[in-house]
């Protein structure tokens, strides 16, 4: 019995002694034995977050309501998410362990978000790309300037008419297509890389040359005297994007990237304008692509698709009733309603090696989709063309404000792989809320090359964002080139 006494003593001493040395080594006091618990989230950096844990989703996040300051009134303070990576402890004990993706899982041993490197990370914002545009101080000089670019442009082949709808159409089309074929290595239909070299070195440079070319392809057409009812607006832009998360902390939670990084935005839209009484009828589809990431096994890109019909005012068309004499006949300003629909998903694709190449059946290549949202869109827009000068274009301006809301929201089933690999990259805040919100600003500049009113192109910019309650989202900043055909 003594030695058995003798052995307890010594054990708990032992357990004490190294309880305390790991305080010390910790630099944190041993906590008195009846301490009350803490409340709230401890993080690894040592700060403390006191409040109701609301919701704690392991390798995820928590989320944790401060407590109320003393004295103060209003509305209880949000909760406020914590990265799972920087948690310590939760409400005084351990958080408890992640659970294993399940033996199903094929993403591939080490990797990790650490692998994850940002595309074109050197590449400039729009404010840096597009200080501004400067025009000469004499107006005079100005339009002497543009009659004569004018000219010149006529000897060479320019048309006065619209840009040519099929080099417009091919582009619109192809471009997008493309984008995916070349993702990863070069070709993902039939496993050998050929059709991706031919999007990649045939199709693509194509529809590049037929854009620069469109104004310059359809046949002399007289200038129109009257306003039009029927304009086709397509719409190409370079995108310098960046996501935004309420879940910070982890590099890969907020990728970006720039002009240069292949992220493109095309936009299609059709709007039938009423010849008197200014009544609109308008159907419109954006598509935007984005490379999100590179690891040591994949490419992971991001697509965005909204569609919109929408019935609107043109108050320039029903006060001028549309007479062919009015000045007015040529602009448009209106404003427009209706029902809207956005999905969003990401795409990862296999890279493969040089010795062993790519493989179409890989698992890794997959598309999985974030969320669904139904809602409704109100925008105005206005549409402003410049004097002509003796029948000779100076071009117009264009302004468009759009604002979506989507209160209904639908969010893809995942199975257990597929989750992880969202959660991976940081996309899965994506799949939080119960809202979202779109909104994009238009700034276009009419070139003076067409010199008609049955269309033209327009060069200029957008800034574009939509995002969640929960506080993640998507900024877009883009550089469009638009083709307009009016009849």
């Amino acid at each position: 019995m003594l030695a058995a006494r003798i052995f307890s003593v010594t054990l708990v001493a032992s357990t004490l002694l190294a309880g305390t040395r790991a305080a010390a080594e910790s630099g944190a006091a041993p906590a008195p034995i009846n301490a009350p618990t803490f409340r709230g989230v401890e993080l690894v950096s040592g700060e403390r977050i006191p409040g109701a844990v609301v919701e704690s989703r392991p390798g995820e996040y928590v989320l944790v309501r401060p407590e109320p300051v003393a004295g103060a009134t209003g509305a209880p303070a949000r909760p406020r998410a914590i990265e799972w990576s920087r948690v310590a402890r939760i409400d005084g004990a351990p958080p408890p362990p992640v659970p294993p993706p399940g033996s199903g899982s094929l993403i591939p041993a080490g990797f990790t978000p650490e692998k994850i490197d940002k595309l074109a990370s050197a590449g400039k914002k729009a404010s840096q790309v597009l200080p501004g545009l400067v025009a000469p101080k004499d107006g005079k000089q100005l339009v002497g300037s543009i009659k004569g670019a004018q000219d010149v442009l006529e000897l060479v082949g320019l048309k006065r008419g619209p840009p040519n709808g099929f080099a417009v159409g091919y582009a619109m089309v192809m471009m997008p297509f493309c984008f995916e074929q070349t993702r990863g290595t070069l070709g993902r239909i039939d496993g050998t890389g050929a059709f991706g070299a031919t999007c990649a070195y045939v199709i693509t440079p194509i529809a590049i040359g037929l854009l620069v070319a469109a104004p310059f392809l359809n046949g002399k057409v007289k200038e129109l005297k009257g306003p039009t009812v029927h304009h086709i607006d397509a719409s190409v832009y370079a995108l310098d994007y960046s996501k935004t998360s309420a879940l910070t902390g982890a590099f890969q939670r907020e990728p970006s990237g720039s002009f240069l990084g292949n992220n493109l935005g095309y936009d299609l839209g059709y709007t039938y304008i009423h010849p008197r009484n200014g009544l609109i009828g308008y159907g419109h589809l954006t598509l935007q692509q984005t490379s999100i990431a590179r690891s040591d096994y994949l490419q992971v890109s991001s697509s965005f698709l909204k569609s919109d019909a929408q019935v609107g005012f043109d108050a320039i068309r029903f006060f001028s009733k549309g007479k062919a004499s009015s000045y007015w006949s040529q602009h448009s300003a209106f404003v427009r309603v209706g029902p809207s629909f956005f999905h969003n998903w990401i795409l990862s694709r296999d890279i493969g090696s040089r010795a062993a190449g790519a493989s179409v059946d890989n698992p890794l290549n997959n598309s999985i989709g974030l969320s669904t949202g139904f809602g409704y869109e109100l925008a105005a827009e206005v549409d402003f063309r410049f004097p002509q000068i003796r029948g000779w274009s100076t071009g117009g301006v264009h302004l468009a404000l759009e604002r979506g809301s989507y209160p209904a929201l639908a969010f893809p089933a995942l199975n257990p792989r597929e989750s992880v690999f969202v959660a991976l990259i940081g996309f899965d805040d994506l799949r939080q809320g119960s809202s979202y919100t779109w909104q994009r600003f238009k700034v276009e500049l009419e070139l003076p090359l067409d010199f008609s009113r049955r269309g033209g192109v327009l060069l200029g910019g957008q800034l574009a964002r939509y995002e969640n309650n929960f506080g993640s989202g998507v900024d877009n900043r883009g550089i469009s080139l638009d083709y307009r055909i009016k009849f």
